[in-house]
């Protein structure tokens, strides 16, 4: 998506509305973008995944086994809202490495973690500069976070 941001400077708000890309001028295969997109970063993220991770000093075998939880936390951290795009077998993945008992499998299942329960949301919200206050814009209600 793409984000619009609109600022009332009497209500001292910032409105953010995000714009999902319907279609393109390019050949998707009969796909809708959204579904061309999610699987061009499906398909294209983990050779990106595996190569950072070797450069960061990870070996090539751990990379490997890390990459499918790493691919999806990205996906999802570019759609935004990611704590609605949970996937059980990937949480069980990462709580895996939290739980293994080694300390770099640890901090890398928080940093995963971090990434899939942030708490700001990211999609249709307005903020309150006065006060801080981020409400869901969700059709007609919406949700205040204090």
């Amino acid at each position: 998506p793409y984000r619009l941001l609109n600022f009332d400077g009497n209500e001292k708000t910032l409105k953010v509305t995000s714009v999902f890309v319907s279609n393109i001028n390019y050949d998707t295969g009969g796909m809708d973008f959204q579904s061309y997109a999610k699987n061009s970063l499906a398909s294209g993220f983990p050779p990106l995944v595996v190569a950072t991770l070797m450069s960061l000093g990870v070996d090539s075998t751990s990379a490997q086994q890390l990459e499918p939880l790493v691919t999806p936390t990205l996906i999802a951290y570019y759609h935004g809202d990611e704590p609605n795009y949970q996937d059980p077998t990937i949480m069980a993945g990462i709580n895996s490495l939290i739980t293994s008992g080694d300390p770099t499998a640890f901090q890398f299942g928080m940093l995963l973690t971090g990434v899939w329960n942030d708490l700001t949301w990211d999609n249709n919200v307005t903020i309150d500069l006065k006060t801080g206050d981020i409400a869901i814009n969700s059709g007609g209600a919406m949700m205040v976070f204090k």
